[in-house]
């Protein structure tokens, strides 16, 4: 089975031109991603790179391999993407109840700075509901 995360680093290491680079971008040690290569090479049973005196050479296997983990990254990326958009647009209901003194005084300013912290492209919607008249409280609802 093809371990997708092998593929993307495999993309990375393409990407950066050597060990050493990718390793300082996944913010590990070149021998972490050089035995994550050689765990990738036994799983597959193919040779990712031949050891010379200047370095590794790539063989055909990890840039055929290496392709895919572009794939991977790209489909990554865009799922994080639109599950950020996703969440920016969900609607959120703030529930509130208070006395109607504190209603009057407080929320004014706090819900002003809520606003202003976290504004939304439609403008937010504000319902009082009176609870009992016993209580002498009121609920309300911000969407």
């Amino acid at each position: 089975m093809v371990d997708p995360g092998r593929l993307r680093l495999l993309a990375l290491i393409e990407r950066h031109g050597s060990l050493t680079a990718a390793a300082h971008a996944l913010r590990l040690t070149p021998a972490a991603v050089t035995q994550q290569v050689a765990r990738a090479e036994r799983g597959w049973q193919v040779p990712l790179a031949v050891l010379g005196p200047r370095g590794a050479t790539l063989t055909a296997a990890r840039a055929l391999l290496a392709s895919h983990g572009r794939t991977v990254e790209e489909a990554s990326g865009k799922a994080e993407a639109e599950l950020a958009a996703l969440l920016g647009h969900l609607a959120l209901r703030l529930w509130i109840g208070t006395f109607k003194a504190a209603a009057l005084h407080l929320l004014p300013p706090a819900l002003t700075a809520l606003r202003h912290r976290h504004p939304t492209p439609t403008s937010p919607s504000w319902t009082w509901r009176p609870d009992a008249e016993r209580t002498g409280s009121v609920r309300g609802a911000w969407t």
